[in-house]
């Protein structure tokens, strides 16, 4: 293959009439083309040759820079050859950028962030960086007008505040620690949505719920949207006595802040969790307007096996109208940074699924070779 040409795995299209939606570029190992983050196949693609200036007709709009020997940095080098005007027009379109346990140096980061007009949302997770480090990132963010941040990792408050961010996301691998909010003594004061998701609580000390929810106050006085994932208190939903003291602490926001939305998602795959969601709806009822419960089935498993509840609340019909479509009309208790942007900005394209487009470097033949050992791998096991 030509020095530069790029293969590529591109997802095969289910219609040439109907519009693919928006276009994700994984930039990742070879042994990972064509599978999502837990290494099972996505959908059904090809391999694709590409010359290297063709890659501006493919349009990302999402960016996901994933996993170790990630080939970002030889992706870069490449796209130095060529001018800057086309380097342009292959990332003109870029509203998203996912960073996930990326093994490439936060200065190789930076250099690709420069590269961009505009990120509408930034999420970074499984990273370690220094001090230094994530100031450089903070930076070469800042001129991306990034509206949405979600953080697994790193000084998110720092962080937030250096890009006035309106939505945050406490999200991601190794989880933002409790002490990370409690130690934040400058209000984040443009956060008006908040999904908390993946905290550590791990090291904290018993009602670590409630110490975050009591933080929320001073440290975001305009938050209108709060987004809790049961989660991070027990894997299934259960409505005991510590559950009503974090019900509690959710109720006692509304007279602190201008909470105009608040949603809990949980976990409920049998009666007593289903009862349990019940209950909490019963408890919010009294103090946020129009409660509701739904419940629906996550993607891969039966449509009639509800295994997942949405409690929502709250003056803002649009927030709940939208919340729900994310949610329990695409059957995902996870919503990315990206697909939320929809509830700040009608006009995001963010949350339409479209065409994967999956980079693994510029040596065909070990491409090859590592998506053929990686098939095996996995007829192995199957057969076993």
């Amino acid at each position: 293959m030509a020095s530069d040409s790029l293969l590529v795995w591109m997802s095969t299209r289910d219609s040439y009439v109907e519009s693919q939606g928006t276009t994700t570029l994984r930039i990742k190992h070879a042994s990972k083309l064509g599978r999502n983050v837990m290494d099972f196949r996505d959908t059904a693609g090809d391999l694709v040759s590409l010359d290297l200036p063709r890659l501006k007709h493919l349009k990302p709009v999402v960016v996901e820079i994933i996993g170790s020997r990630n080939p970002l940095d030889d992706l870069l080098k490449k796209l130095d050859a060529i001018s800057c005007e086309e380097v342009g027009l292959i990332f003109e379109s870029v509203r998203s950028v996912i960073i996930h346990e990326a093994s490439c140096s936060a200065a190789t980061i930076c250099d690709f962030l420069r590269r961009l007009t505009i990120a509408s949302s930034f999420s970074i997770s499984g990273v370690d960086y220094t001090a230094a480090e994530w100031d450089n990132v903070g930076k070469a963010l800042q001129r991306l007008n990034v509206r949405c941040l979600s953080a697994g990792c790193g000084p998110v408050c720092s962080l937030a505040r250096t890009l006035n961010v309106e939505m945050l996301h406490l999200a991601g691998q190794p989880g933002v620690s409790l002490a990370e909010l409690t130690n934040c003594t400058t209000p984040l004061v443009t956060v008006k949505t908040l999904f908390a998701s993946e905290i550590d609580f791990e090291n904290a000390s018993e009602g670590a719920a409630e110490k975050l929810l009591e933080v929320i106050p001073s440290l975001f006085p305009r938050l209108e949207s709060l987004i809790f994932d049961w989660n991070m208190v027990d894997p299934a939903l259960t409505f005991d006595a510590q559950a009503k003291k974090i019900v509690d602490a959710i109720i006692a926001l509304k007279s602190k802040i201008p909470l105009s939305m608040v949603a809990v998602i949980a976990y409920t795959p049998c009666g007593a969790t289903k009862h349990a969601a019940g209950e909490l709806a019963r408890s919010l009822s009294p103090d946020f307007h129009q409660v509701s419960l739904v419940t629906f089935a996550t993607r891969g498993v039966p449509v009639d096996n509800h295994n997942f509840s949405l409690v929502l609340g709250g003056e803002s019909s649009d927030a709940r109208t939208t919340l729900t479509h994310l949610i329990v009309q695409r059957r995902s208790s996870i919503i990315t940074a990206g697909q939320s942007m929809l509830l700040i900005d009608a006009e995001s394209n963010l949350h339409q699924s479209g065409s994967l487009v999956d980079f693994g470097g510029f040596d065909a033949k070990y491409i090859q070779k590592e998506i053929e050992a990686k098939d095996k791998e996995f007829a192995q096991q199957t057969y076993e």
